[in-house]
């Protein structure tokens, strides 16, 4: 009977470690930057929305075309920016946010097996690495498609939470 059980190295722990950490702030990050480009989304929104009515009201009053003219095409320049701000901000940022809830259930499950002992240093270093470029595919392609610019001050405050988060779920996991 083999009693030999397997065992991970403590640099291969600490891989993983490194790359759970690495992307609860990514996801962090990305669900804040969401949030705002939302937010920023429904005030255009509401905006467009408050022009519209007041176009429709200038429509049955009695006032200068040229008001008439300035208000609609107000109109239809709020109209595309609410749009392209939904469809080259809001989308990407919401797949990276599904994309790292995903990385980040693969890890954890690397984890697991981690400490279940039923992995051994080759089966980590494997996986981790199939996991590694499913994160950089995500995280690349998302920024770029947005195209993003880093906001260093929530990028901070990301990565102080996702610390604290993880260090609060695994506690005397190695860090």
């Amino acid at each position: 009977m083999n009693t030999m059980t397997n065992y991970v190295s403590d640099k291969f722990r600490n891989f993983v470690w490194t790359e759970m950490y690495e992307i609860e702030r990514v996801s962090r990050y990305y669900q804040e930057l969401l949030k705002i480009h939302k937010r920023r989304a429904w005030i255009l929104r509401g905006l467009t929305a408050i022009l519209a009515a007041s176009i429709a009201f200038l429509h049955f009053a009695d006032t200068l075309f040229v008001v008439k003219i300035i208000s609609s095409l107000l109109f239809l320049c709020l109209y595309f920016i609410e749009f392209a701000i939904g469809y080259t901000k809001v989308l990407p940022l919401s797949d990276a946010s599904r994309g790292c809830v995903t990385v980040d259930s693969m890890l954890r499950e690397l984890w697991r097996d981690i400490e279940s002992a039923s992995l051994d240093d080759d089966s980590v270093n494997f996986r981790l690495n199939q996991i590694i470029k499913t994160k950089d595919a995500i995280v690349t392609s998302h920024f770029v498609n947005a195209k993003l610019t880093e906001d260093r001050e929530l990028n901070i405050r990301c990565a102080e939470e996702a610390k604290q988060s993880l260090l609060h779920t695994f506690q005397g996991a190695s860090a």
